[in-house]
């Protein structure tokens, strides 16, 4: 569950950023282009139903930049309900883009700047993507000025299972109609949403592993699930992330039973699954739900290394051998658990079974 791994400690809260903007877009993995099973958004306003959305590329790294797009109303970004004192100013930087899609965050640029009426692209990006969506055979795409743009570096894009934090829609107060949100109102006000201060802590306090936004970021889930299917059981996104939350379920209940307190979910925008405390000592847990007998685990290279560093802090709860059933309800039940306090690796237990590749 957990992708990868930093050192617990007291966490000073970090300050809000001065300058927000949410940005709601169509639905993609990657958004880094149309591939197989990813070729276009899906949703995220009138425009997408017949034509491309520009956000297909909103994650692409382009030597070492990202360029975001949003369907602004009348093609403006207003700076001024970004910052009050942004004037007449035609760009505004060190600004923390939320980009939104089916009323969860997706992703985030930190420290983007963003242009009132977009800004053109490179030669050699506008080159690169009709490139792109030429080999792709995508029609119905429009080349326009990008809004935003970052450093690939600055840039998260979260996993399809990690989009859970929701942002309020139709409701007053709200994200509201429009595919643009501002923290400020028209005459300079800021508004009082609490959802936005939420969403902006959210992102302030995620640390998990994101070397790089357009890599598979599905590759634990689907080695999961693949070796779930190998060993001849039905498994899916849907039957893992129940599986998942009946194992956490289980593990709450074992690690109160057994002295540990002061437990909290860490697993929405922390490294690990749950920290606690017992004997005055912090700990950190990993729980791993499979309907395997779990005599081998997928572990991310994060994973391994904060383990590694954190000897005699690391608790692991398995729940294996659980059983589904039900297709339009699954109900997942059963199961045994196991519990590895003081939880070490080996480095002959431990087997690579994937690399990320760059073709150059």
């Amino acid at each position: 569950m957990a992708q990868a791994a930093v050192a617990h400690s007291r966490i000073t809260p970090k300050p809000h950023p001065l300058r927000v903007l949410f940005a709601r877009v169509g639905w993609m993995t990657f958004y880094a282009g149309p591939q197989i099973g990813d070729e276009k958004p899906i949703g995220g306003g009138e425009n997408n139903k017949k034509n491309i959305g520009h956000e297909i590329f909103n994650f692409t790294n382009f030597g070492g930049q990202l360029y975001g797009f949003v369907r602004a109303k009348e093609g403006r970004i207003k700076l001024e309900r970004i910052d009050p004192a942004a004037g007449g100013r035609d760009e505004l930087d060190n600004v923390l883009v939320v980009f939104v899609a089916r009323q969860r965050v997706i992703g985030w640029y930190r420290g983007a700047t963003v242009h009132r009426t977009g800004a053109q692209f490179p030669s050699s990006v506008s080159k690169e993507i009709r490139k792109r969506l030429k080999q792709a055979r995508m029609k119905n795409f429009k080349l326009e000025n990008y809004r935003f743009e970052s450093s690939f570096g600055d840039a998260v894009l979260l996993p399809t299972h990690e989009r859970t934090h929701e942002i309020p829609g139709g409701v007053k107060g709200g994200f509201g109609q429009s595919n643009v949100c501002y923290p400020y109102q028209n005459r300079g006000k800021r508004k009082s949403a609490t959802w936005m201060n939420a969403a902006v802590s959210y992102i302030l306090n995620y640390d998990k592993e994101n070397k790089n936004p357009n890599a598979d970021n599905e590759s634990d889930e689907a080695a999961t699930i693949s070796q779930e299917q190998a060993a001849g059981f039905q498994s899916n996104a849907a039957i893992r992330r129940a599986v998942e939350k009946f194992a956490m379920d289980k593990a709450h209940s074992i690690l109160v039973g057994t002295g540990y307190k002061n437990l909290k979910d860490t697993a929405k925008f922390k490294p690990y699954d749950y920290t606690c405390e017992r004997d005055g000592k912090d700990f950190f847990v990993e729980v791993k739900g499979t309907q395997t007998p779990g005599k081998t685990l997928i572990l991310t290279s994060g994973e391994v290394e904060h383990i590694g560093s954190h000897a005699d802090q690391c608790i692991l709860v398995l729940v294996h051998s659980v059983s589904v059933s039900g297709k339009r309800t699954i109900r997942v039940s059963g199961g045994a658990t196991e519990v590895k306090e003081s939880w070490k690796l080996r480095p002959d237990d431990l087997s690579p079974i994937q690399y990320a590749w760059t073709v150059s």
